[in-house]
């Protein structure tokens, strides 16, 4: 029987700055299936938020997305984060939230372990771009340890020089990020109904995120007619 999920308390937000790379995560249909180099950058503002900018690369573009987290009761110790964004990336105007749970972090703060309450989602962090691999093993046992399906876990192929973000074509179209919300057989054209369907439980990039139904019975229809000429 699985442990009762815990989390990291007492968090220095100030020392969890700065850039973590994707080590490992489970598959998500709302990211690039062949995303590679994927990581996190973090950095705190003055009214003790965190600007947040994930970034992937796909079929060499840099795809990525900017956020903000918050500690999800302001008042309690306990490493429990929200994650806001606003998508699509090319147009910024629906708000997703999810959540972001630091499951273990060492006392150096070099690598993590992110979880979230409903167990669907789990990523291993690093702050360098590679992993040893007794660590690895280390943050598999205890994700295992507190029900995660482990055998789902993926590792991101990270390059020994990471690129950089000038140097990169952007996708700027966001693509991607449209892609994800179908299978790769359908067509927006002929099943428009599939993605309010999936945007309901959208996740982006390194988080569980929803759509409110209201959101979705304004906003949604008519992007799709935006998606449309962007797929064009």
């Amino acid at each position: 029987m699985a442990k009762e999920m815990e989390v990291v308390k007492g968090l220095d937000l100030r020392k969890y700055m700065g850039r973590w790379y994707e080590i490992a995560s489970f598959p998500s249909r709302f990211q690039p299936r062949n995303g590679v180099d994927t990581r996190a950058t973090y950095t705190l503002n003055d009214d003790g938020t965190v600007h947040v900018l994930n970034e992937t690369w796909s079929d060499g573009k840099r795809g990525f997305i900017e956020g903000s987290a918050y500690k999800a009761d302001p008042k309690s110790d306990e490493a429990k984060l929200k994650v806001k964004f606003y998508v699509p990336p090319f147009l910024p105007i629906i708000p997703v939230v999810g959540d972001y749970w630091v499951l273990c972090i060492d006392d150096d703060y070099q690598y993590a372990l992110i979880g979230q309450p409903s167990r669907n989602y789990l990523w291993i962090l690093c702050r360098q771009s590679h992993m040893d691999e007794e660590i690895y093993s280390m943050l598999v046992e205890k994700a295992k340890e507190v029900g995660y399906e482990t055998s789902k876990l993926h590792k991101t192929p990270q390059s020994d020089t990471p690129p950089t973000a000038d140097e990169s074509p952007r996708d700027t179209k966001g693509i991607w990020w449209i892609k994800s919300l179908f299978a790769r057989e359908a067509y927006m054209s002929i099943y428009p109904e599939v993605w309010v369907r999936k945007a309901s439980a959208v996740m982006l990039m390194n988080n569980h995120v929803c759509v409110s139904s209201s959101v979705q019975s304004i906003i949604l229809p008519a992007l799709l007619g935006v998606f449309a000429c962007f797929m064009g």
